[in-house]
Formats: structure tokens, C-alpha cells, sequence
């Protein structure tokens, strides 16, 4: 809204003051150094028109709050005749939506890239869920490997065994028929001796 009387601009959310003529002359700023009742006048009017205002405000007026006007110093000495307060809230609910504007943007930034991490935790929580059943799954088959080695082992020494006690065995064969052929040696040599001795008996009878 602007006032045409004392050049003011204002929002809901921002009151931006704009002094641009208090007085359309230069006895206009000796009648507001004289007395301090007509600044007053204009302060309530100030402040009648601030509780009025339901406006937005645009991005220009915005703007204008952050980069005030230039001014005389005429202006610059009635300016610093405004309280502080007034001053402050000008300036100040002028950036507040711009800040609020980037705390939303930079909140949705931060949800965002929360929302990825979650996503990524998920993922790697079932990666590793994969990778702990999939260890389960390895130590069962070594132990069933070990299991079958042990048995392994236990068939190759019962092998061994049974190939040691046949050699064994065939050790004692050999031996026994290298007695049994020493003693048919022995035979066939007694029998040999008693044909000689039957056969002198027949000579020497005749």
C-alpha cells in the first residue's frame, strides 16, 4: 500500500518506511528541528497505516528493504531522527523472508540427502544381512568338506591298514612255502637215497 502524503510502502510480514519528503521545501526542515509534536503526528500516522496493511510483499519491496534509497543530507539527518526500533523492524522483517525462504530450501536439502542416507543404510544393512547368511552358508559347507576329509582320512588309513596286514599276510605265505618246498626238497632227497639202498639189496641178493 502506499500513502501519497508521506511515501510509505508496507507488507504484513515487513513495514518498509521510505522518508522521501517530509516538507516540500527546505522550511520544512527547520518547522521539524523547531518542535518535536508534528514528527510525533507523523509517527502515529506511521503507525496507523502499519496496523491497516494486509498486503504481501513483493519481491521489489524486498528488495528495497535490503538496498535503502540514497539520500540528501537533509534526509540523512531526518532519517537518523526515526527511533531505532523502527528502523530495526523495517530492516529485519525485510530479510526474514528471505531467510526463512533459504531455511526451507536448505530443510529440504537436509531431508533430501537424509532420506538417501536412510535409503543407503537400508540398502547396505541388507547387503550385509546377504553377505552374513551367505558366511553361514560357507562355514555349514566347510564344515561339511572337514567332515567328509575326516572321513576321507578314516577310509585311506582303514585302506592302508588292510594293505599292510595283506602284505603281512603274504610275507607269512612266502615263508611257509619256502618251507614246504624245503621240506619236499628233503622228501624227494630221502626218497632218492632209499631207491639207491633197494637197489644195492637187489644187486648184492642176486
Amino acid at each position: 500500500v502506499m500513502s501519497p502524503d508521506r511515501g510509505l510502502r508496507v507488507g504484513d510480514d515487513t513495514l518498509q518506511l521510505r522518508v522521501l519528503d517530509l516538507a516540500e521545501d527546505d522550511s520544512s526542515v527547520s518547522r521539524c528541528s523547531q518542535g518535536d509534536a508534528s514528527l510525533d503526528g507523523r509517527f502515529d500516522t506511521l503507525d496507523d497505516a502499519s496496523r491497516h496493511c494486509f498486503r504481501k510483499p513483493s519481491h521489489s519491496e524486498r528488495s528495497f528493504a535490503l538496498t535503502p534509497p540514497s539520500e540528501s543530507p537533509g534526509q540523512q539527518g531526518r532519517g537518523r531522527s526515526l527511533p531505532a526500533e523502527l528502523r530495526a523492524f523495517s530492516v529485519s522483517h525485510a530479510v526474514e523472508p528471505d531467510i526463512r525462504s533459504s531455511n526451507g530450501e536448505g530443510c529440504h536439502n537436509d531431508l533430501q540427502q537424509l532420506g538417501e542416507c536412510i535409503q543407503a543404510q537400508n540398502a547396505l544393512s541388507q547387503d550385509i544381512a546377504q553377505l552374513r547368511q551367505n558366511q553361514t552358508v560357507c562355514l555349514e559347507t566347510a564344515q561339511e568338506v572337514a567332515s567328509l576329509v575326516v572321513e576321507i582320512n578314516r577310509a585311506m588309513e582303514a585302506e592302508r591298514a588292510a594293505r599292510l596286514a595283506e602284505i603281512q599276510e603274504r610275507t607269512a605265505l612266502r615263508a611257509e612255502l619256502r618251507i614246504v618246498c624245503a621240506q619236499v626238497e628233503e622228501l624227494a632227497r630221502g626218497q632218492q637215497e632209499m631207491r639207491r639202498c633197494m637197489m644195492m639189496m637187489m644187486c648184492a641178493g642176486m
